[in-house]
């Protein structure tokens, strides 16, 4: 296979295996397809709960293409639809992040398999090299997908440096992380904001976004916090969906009165969604 290394933008990208796609569809259906729409399932949860907006704002980017686009584990796993690319993302959502199953790599490989026999093209966007505490049937996930995906796109070229080293072969892609444009309201001023979220006007907010995976995560925000030379201070942090070991009493006192302010002490307030501090 041809190796390749190139940076496009999504749509570009999105269009050239749209075209190719057709085209392949034309030569082999004794049908006029020039007028069928390519479809494509993006292996990712269903229920909207994502906490990361990656994947639903790039599936709606897809779909103004004119793909018809869906998002579904349970649709790579049982269903028997013809899909005529299939879109992996992060592989611990494909499998599930604490999975332990060792014939779950199998059931992967047969699925794939299936669908591939089917004319089905894999893309893989390669979010990370692995992910945190992944166990040997995570990193088995990632290996199959890796080597089995017909298009890899990467974020920056030393992701792909690095995967073409390992994978001379590959046939990759560079499409920069996409933007979150129309997503929030953006013409809201500071001071409103800082007003509807009950904040003080004059604090110096530090905000930690994105999901805690333990109280490990919790203690390393805390710490970068305390060493913040500022005397008016203020963290935010989000809440967890996933049960963590909490730490002693004592700790949870002292995360509480961190996190909440940088002028002693304090109950917890709306503010304060650490899962530490609301256990």
């Amino acid at each position: 296979m041809k190796k390749e290394r190139v940076i496009i933008s999504f749509h570009t990208f999105v269009a050239q295996q749209s075209e190719s796609i057709s085209k392949e569809k034309n030569m082999n259906d004794s049908e006029d397809t020039s007028g069928s729409s390519i479809t494509a399932l993006i292996v990712f949860r269903e229920n909207g709960d994502a906490g990361n907006l990656f994947v639903p704002v790039l599936c709606d980017a897809i779909r103004m293409t004119g793909v018809d686009v869906r998002c579904s584990t349970k649709e790579f796993w049982e269903s028997d639809k013809t899909y005529d690319i299939i879109h992996f993302q992060w592989p611990e959502e494909v499998v599930g992040r604490m999975c332990d199953d060792p014939g779950i790599v199998r059931r992967l490989e047969e699925r794939i398999a299936f669908f591939r026999s089917r004319g089905t093209h894999f893309v893989y966007t390669r979010h990370n090299v692995r992910p945190h505490y992944a166990n040997e049937v995570i990193g088995r996930a990632y290996d199959i997908i890796e080597s089995q995906s017909d298009v890899v796109v990467h974020m920056g070229r030393f992701s792909l440096e690095e995967f073409v080293g390992k994978h001379p072969d590959s046939r990759n892609a560079v499409i920069l992380h996409h933007i979150y444009q129309y997503t929030y309201q953006e013409d809201i001023s500071v001071e409103r904001a800082r007003q509807y979220l009950q904040l003080p006007q004059e604090a110096f907010i530090v905000t930690a976004f994105g999901e805690f995976r333990n109280c490990e995560e919790i203690r390393m925000v805390l710490g970068a916090f305390r060493s913040w030379n500022e005397k008016q201070k203020l963290l935010l942090a989000p809440p967890t969906k996933r049960p963590l070991p909490l730490p002693s009493l004592t700790a949870r006192e002292t995360i509480t009165a961190e996190i909440s302010s940088s002028g002693g002490p304090q109950k917890p307030d709306t503010t304060c969604s650490c899962p530490c501090s609301t256990a």
